[in-house]
């Protein structure tokens, strides 16, 4: 359901031109196909998030997303900070 949610608002957002919304969608897009063991693609609609957040972040003076790496040495590989 929140990934239905979360699709619908990064339609809406698109739609009406709402960057900061569009990135939360896509990260969260992101982080439930991760959790539902969808981690390649998952981890592309991450990528996306952060980068449009960069580029966003410099629209409003500050982070959409903020947040902290895990540093938990259980992480998979393909999870871990490169």
């Amino acid at each position: 359901m929140l990934g239905e949610w979360m699709d619908e608002l990064v339609a809406v957002a698109t739609n009406q031109g709402l960057a900061s919304w569009h990135v939360v969608g896509t990260f969260y897009i992101g982080w439930i196909k991760v959790k539902n063991n969808g981690v390649e693609e998952g981890l592309s609609f991450l990528r996306s998030a952060l980068a449009a957040n960069t580029i966003t972040r410099g629209r409003r003076g500050g982070p959409i997303l903020s947040f902290s790496w895990p540093r938990h040495e259980s992480l998979p590989d393909s999870l871990k900070r490169r």
